[in-house]
């Protein structure tokens, strides 16, 4: 009888143990935490296109888009931004392709200055409020040269 009850006892401190190492692990596991990805890397990932884009013009114009919807009042099926780690990209538009340059104008990269050199000259956007993840970037683009419009866009992986 007494051989049994070691036998036990020998079983269900092994299974504590295994238990314990077991939670000892998970709880290791649990405490890594991920490095945040820099911005520069999320923004590089991708080319994006223009999934919905609200933009307001001085005038009093509005317009909306909002890709594959039946009520747009703007097309920018065509429009792709594609940035570089060394601050180049390019921008497609309606079959056009343009070389940007680009950086980031605030130390907590939420603010970038883009020039897109279009053939009939450059032209300058402001973005604020930069919010950009693996799967959305997301700004408030206004042009640096004059007060013509402000926009408010929202762009997906092509």
């Amino acid at each position: 009888m007494l051989g049994r009850k070691l036998i036990f006892l020998t079983k269900y401190l092994k299974m504590k143990r295994y238990l314990f190492i077991c939670i000892a692990a998970l709880l290791a596991a649990s405490c890594v935490k991920e490095e945040p990805v820099a911005i520069e890397k999320l923004l590089t990932r991708h080319t994006w296109k223009a999934d919905q884009i609200r933009t307001q013009f001085s005038s009093g114009v509005y317009e909306f888009y909002k890709r594959g919807g039946s009520n747009n009042i703007a097309n920018y099926d065509s429009d792709s931004l594609r940035f570089n780690l060394d601050n180049t990209g390019y921008f497609l538009s309606q079959g056009r392709v343009m070389t940007t340059t680009w950086e980031f104008t605030s130390s907590q990269k939420d603010k970038l200055r883009m020039t897109i050199n279009f053939p009939e000259g450059a032209e300058q956007l402001n973005w604020e409020n930069i919010s950009v993840t693996t799967n959305q970037l997301q700004y408030v683009q206004y042009p640096a040269q004059t007060n013509k419009y402000l926009a408010s866009c929202i762009r997906v992986p092509n």
